[in-house]
């Protein structure tokens, strides 16, 4: 069974609500990795404690980390393999973050994909609510939720509310309106017509892959709730300036009209989320591990919820 908010609201909120009969849906999540070992435990923990589907096999792809080999028997022995969950390591050398989950979508057997970096956590039951949205969604492909976000010690920073991303948006922006997070998709509309990603980007490359999978006219849709975490370090490759000369070069393929529009369409993105209520956050805690509570989520309260990112 999935976790059960408690109270009216709960410790996950009324969005945590999720319908909990089994689904027949198998999820494959895949994890790069690289010298992050501390974070990807919690990442694994958090993937290993999702019920309501048929299965779930965690993939993680790392780039040769000191010490992964003592850090793969624990976390096997940790969390052994059964008929439900299997977690798998595959160990070499990669170039880059997105070759690492390129690697793992191509070994996916799931029917549904993610990919989770290892600062990143599933919140309580949501593969189940996935499940059942895409359920209820079968002509849908891709499916979007939104994420909290933390500091290293799992504190609340902000929230994050996805919108169906758009074409022009993504290219003179080079940000997103989704997460990677957040973001599910069904393996064979996206690996099946080999829309991997691009290893030539190293910072934008969610954005590159976004803008394959809107011109392959995969259908999108919005889960409406809280997915994950993510930990903000104030280190992120997409706040720093290698991101800034990738989100550069992105613009730079845009058509000259779509550059001088940039800030009208910078502008209609952002009424459009105020629109459709992405600026109202619900007052709602969460629960993510943290390494100070053992094997057991810790449940942050939030009493002031806020859109606004963290300044530098």
């Amino acid at each position: 069974m999935a976790l059960q908010p408690e109270g009216k609201a709960g410790v996950y909120g009324l969005q945590g609500l999720v319908n909990t009969r089994l689904s027949l849906m198998r999820f494959t999540i895949v994890t790069p990795s690289y010298a992050q070992l501390d974070w990807l435990e919690l990442c694994i923990a958090s993937v290993a404690d999702q019920h309501g589907v048929a299965s779930v096999e965690h993939l993680v792809c790392d780039g040769g980390s000191e010490g992964i080999g003592d850090f793969k028997g624990r976390m096997l022995a940790r969390f052994p393999e059964t008929s439900y969950y299997r977690l798998e390591f595959l160990v070499g050398p990669d170039a880059g973050m997105y070759d690492a989950i390129n690697k793992g979508l191509r070994r996916a057997t799931g029917d549904i994909c993610s990919y989770l970096n290892c600062d990143e956590q599933l919140l309580p039951g949501t593969l189940a609510a996935v499940a059942d949205w895409f359920g209820s969604n079968k002509t849908s492909h891709v499916v979007f939720g939104d994420i909290v976000v933390v500091d290293p010690e799992g504190n609340y920073i902000c929230d994050r509310t996805a919108m169906v991303p758009s074409r022009l948006h993504t290219l003179v922006s080079g940000n997103l309106a989704v997460y990677s997070a957040g973001t599910f998709f069904r393996r064979e509309a996206v690996v099946g017509q080999g829309l991997l990603f691009n290893p030539d980007w190293k910072v934008v490359g969610d954005s590159v892959w976004i803008l394959s999978l809107l011109d392959a006219d995969l259908k999108m849709g919005l889960l409406g709730r809280r997915v994950a975490s993510f930990i903000y370090s104030g280190e992120n490759l997409s706040l720093d300036v290698k991101g800034e000369q990738e989100r550069a070069r992105l613009q730079a393929t845009a058509s000259l009209f779509a550059r001088a529009s940039a800030p009208g369409i910078v502008a209609i993105f952002r009424m459009r989320r105020l629109l459709e209520g992405g600026y109202s956050i619900p007052s709602q805690d969460y629960a993510i591990f943290t390494g100070k509570n053992g094997p057991k989520r810790t449940v942050f309260e939030v009493k002031q919820p806020t859109h606004r990112w963290p300044q530098k």
